[in-house]
């Protein structure tokens, strides 16, 4: 009778552990394939999203595109001036500045771009004080010229003043 239990035990325990690896193999091969139908989905996706880059590419060089497509690439193109916007906006946070051909933040004061070697034009930095003190002293010469303007403007009014009253004197004799 024992001998019946464990064979009995044994058989379910084979049984059991087959059932096992059945669901195991199952679980391994529903999960490679799920894996692999998410492959093929991005692939998919990848290649709409190449499709749109050349219909976008093909837009800007002006081939005519349906309404829809250009309505598209006009929020494409509105959406990538906001992000040189505000790539701009970081990169002067940063003390930095965009390059003008690959848009890579660089220092302030490079005359090349590290990334592409492009020429980077060196902005000279002018300290608010200056530029106060420029308005200032050009204020005070505007001003100095405006006296000097209203100074001969009135000898002026008082010569043709004094020339009216001798024309009228030589007139009355």
């Amino acid at each position: 009778m024992s001998e019946d239990f464990f064979n009995d035990l044994g058989k379910k325990i084979t049984r059991a552990a087959n059932e096992a690896v059945d669901k195991g193999t199952e679980f391994f091969e529903v999960t490679k394939i799920r894996a692999q139908i998410a492959g093929e989905g991005k692939a998919i996706e990848k290649h709409y999203r190449d499709i749109g880059e050349i219909v976008y590419k093909l837009q800007q060089e002006g081939t005519p595109v349906s309404e829809e497509v250009a309505k598209i690439c006009d929020e494409i193109l509105a959406h990538e001036k906001l992000i040189k916007t505000m790539r701009s906006e970081m990169a002067s946070l940063k003390g930095m500045k965009l390059c003008p051909n690959c848009e890579e933040m660089v220092d302030k004061t490079a005359a090349f771009c590290p990334k592409c070697g492009s020429s980077i034009v060196v902005e000279e930095t002018v300290e608010k004080e200056d530029i106060v003190e420029d308005v200032e002293n050009v204020a005070e010469e505007v001003v100095s010229e405006a006296e000097e303007a209203a100074e001969e403007v009135k000898e002026t009014v008082s010569d043709v003043k004094e020339a009216a009253e001798d024309i009228i004197e030589d007139v009355v004799e």
